[in-house]
């Protein structure tokens, strides 16, 4: 601020208030608040960086988790499905022959002894059991919704007792062979054994023919069930499968019927010449 002021010689004198100096101390105090800043910037985004980092490591560890839990489960499946299938067929042929026979005893006019055991052959080995995992049904149904689910988790429990019965069976049909070795002949044509069996000797084997016959049929209907239910989730899990693995996906599985079904990204097809092969089989 400037104050003029006239003495008596008629000089005019100015006094001029400057504004105080500035403390050291503000310039450090500024300096420091920027490099403060400074450091609080770089340790927000150092923050960002790791939680970034955490978050792909997490989603990573979950990625691979997941994989190993569907070749866990995939694999499972299928020899499920394969064991299932093997017993559906087995009881299906022998269905089919204990058919054939009965036309041709009608024809014949000849006395026909109606049991799907006679016809139905006896399995060499035992089935192995499987059980899944709470991750594996939990994992199943992710992929396959809530049915998928619901089926995932009897699926193992089903497939285990009808290992139980076919065990059963196999042992039903041993104990029974061991009574009526006697008066029996091997036709090599068919593969089995047949038996000559007078109106006594039938009455007496009757009741072993009637458990037989309980567990052939069990068995039929049964690995028929536990077949289609281990397909369903197959199916289910490779369609979820396809949609992650995008364009590059080429799933095929096995049909109970003996075709291939294609999966992929953009959708579902029977292969052409599946549908070929099993019309001239």
């Amino acid at each position: 601020m400037a104050t003029p002021s006239t003495g008596q010689s008629g000089m005019t004198a100015t006094a001029v208030q400057l504004p105080p100096e500035r403390p050291e101390y503000v310039g450090d105090i500024i300096g420091g608040g920027i490099g403060i800043f400074g450091a609080l910037a770089g340790a927000y985004a150092a923050y960002r960086w790791g939680l970034k980092a955490a978050r792909e490591a997490k989603a990573s560890e979950k990625k691979e988790r997941n994989q190993q839990i569907d070749f866990s489960l995939i694999h499972k499946l299928n020899k499920i499905y394969a064991a299932q299938q093997n017993i559906r067929k087995a009881a299906d042929e022998g269905a089919a022959r204990l058919a054939l026979a009965r036309e041709a005893a009608a024809r014949e006019g000849r006395p026909f002894l109606d049991h799907l055991s006679l016809e139905m052959r006896p399995f060499a080995t035992s089935l192995t059991r499987y059980i899944f995992t709470p991750e594996e049904v939990a994992r199943a149904g992710q992929l396959g919704g809530q049915e998928i689910m619901k089926t995932m988790m009897v699926i193992d429990d089903r497939h285990n007792t009808t290992a139980e019965l076919l065990d059963t069976y196999r042992d039903q049909k041993a104990a029974f062979q061991g009574i009526v070795q006697a008066g029996t002949a091997f036709d090599p044509q068919r593969g089995y054994m047949q038996f000559r069996w007078s109106g006594e000797d039938y009455a007496k084997y009757q009741p072993h023919l009637f458990t037989m016959d309980a567990s052939a049929t069990a068995l039929r209907l049964h690995s028929s069930l536990d077949e289609s239910a281990a397909y369903d989730v197959i199916v289910a899990v490779a369609r979820a499968n396809a949609k992650e693995q995008g364009a590059k996906a080429d799933i095929r599985i096995t049909m109970p019927d003996g075709g291939t079904l294609r999966i992929t990204s953009a959708g579902e097809e029977i292969l052409p010449e599946t549908r070929r092969e099993r019309a001239s089989s």
